[in-house]
């Protein structure tokens, strides 16, 4: 493993977007001529406005650590000699982003007397009022990116021959650096899975109320009794809390999902609350015998540990609530897509059905 370390590389932009109005500064009126004239030319503003506030330009250091190609020169001779051997190659290019430790000073509020009008801005402009317009934007670091490439000069130490002999020597290497440096932010690590195992609260919609609590019987229904309901898992991966799966502690090989009749789509038609062999999150709908069924479709509001869906349908179209809703009729519960065909189906209109939703929640057991 070889390093090194470049120092002293020249930060050639040290911002280019301008992204606002600064509070600081007045007049900053959004029809100021001078200030639409200086958006024109926002590739150009950031440097002239930093040489005229009398911002500096920051150094950034950069150190980097590669492998070398190992050049392993070979020397064959006819007859007793000494030999040096020099094979100089380019061999290595990366790209590294860099985070500037240093902050921008505030800029100067006195104007120069004398500034280098570039060619777009007309000589008419005083430099004070220039000072001025150039306070009324935030001058920031732009997101980029490093490109360096490393040169090695590798030399073999000179080695004596006989004839008709193969010597095998290993160079030694020198790396030699170029690039441009600038600046950009840090990335936010993404969060761990995290696995959470509670209950599901049954709600009705109307009123908020507690109904009752998710528990398997011939499939998933509803039971009023606390200690009877499932306790299950969610796990939420990193960063997302879209396309989960809900696993029952009493048989871990299924999974909570929706079903549909196989020549339905539940967008238009209405389905199950079902647990089944799990489907990988995002598929279409998987038949099995007359009904289509998806599992990993559940969505999790963390905040508030409300339970959401995105069923995929046969043509890929995503339904979602509160596309879909869900219905409690007796002790079952029903994804619905078209509430007037669900009603007509199960029944017609009836104060014992109603629109209900799913929240985690954790209870005694």
């Amino acid at each position: 493993m070889v390093s090194f370390k470049t120092s002293g590389l020249r930060l050639l932009r040290a911002a280019t977007l301008i992204t606002g109005i600064s509070a600081r500064c007045t007049p900053c009126s959004g029809s100021d001529k001078l200030l639409v004239l200086l958006r024109a030319h926002e590739s150009f503003v950031a440097p002239f406005c930093a040489a005229v506030l009398g911002i500096p330009t920051s150094t950034v250091q950069v150190t980097a650590t590669v492998t070398p190609e190992t050049l392993t020169p070979t020397i064959v001779a006819s007859t007793t000699s000494t030999v040096i051997v020099t094979e100089t190659s380019t061999f290595f290019e990366e790209i590294i982003t860099v985070t500037e430790a240093a902050t921008v000073p505030a800029p100067s509020k006195k104007a120069k007397r004398s500034i280098d009008y570039p060619e777009w801005l007309p000589s008419t402009f005083l430099p004070v009022r220039i000072s001025s317009a150039c306070q009324c934007l935030s001058i920031v670091p732009t997101a980029t990116t490093v490109s360096i490439t490393v040169s090695e000069t590798a030399t073999a130490e000179p080695v004596t021959v006989t004839e008709g002999a193969t010597v095998t020597e290993t160079a030694t290497t020198t790396l030699t650096t170029i690039g441009i440096v600038t600046v950009t932010q840090t990335a936010t690590p993404t969060p761990s899975p995290v696995t959470l195992q509670a209950k599901i609260a049954v709600h009705r919609k109307s009123t908020g109320d507690r109904v009752g609590y998710v528990y398997l019987s011939s499939g998933p229904a509803i039971t009023a009794d606390a200690a009877r309901g499932s306790t299950v898992k969610i796990t939420v991966p990193g960063g997302s809390a879209t396309q989960l799966r809900i696993v029952p502690d009493e048989d871990p090989t299924l999974a909570l999902g929706f079903n549909v009749p196989a020549s339905q789509d539940l967008q238009y038609f209405y389905g199950g609350l079902v647990a089944d062999t799990p489907t990988p999150p995002g598929s279409l709908p998987v038949t099995k015998g007359a009904n289509a069924y998806e599992t990993d479709i559940f969505t999790l509001n963390t905040e508030t540990n409300m339970i959401g869906w995105q069923w995929v349908n046969k043509d890929g179209f995503i339904s979602s609530d509160p596309g879909l809703t869900l219905y409690r009729s007796g002790g079952r519960m029903y994804p619905v897509g078209n509430v007037n065909v669900f009603n007509s189906a199960t029944g017609g209109v009836s104060s014992a059905k109603y629109e209900i939703y799913l929240k985690l929640e954790a209870v005694p057991v």
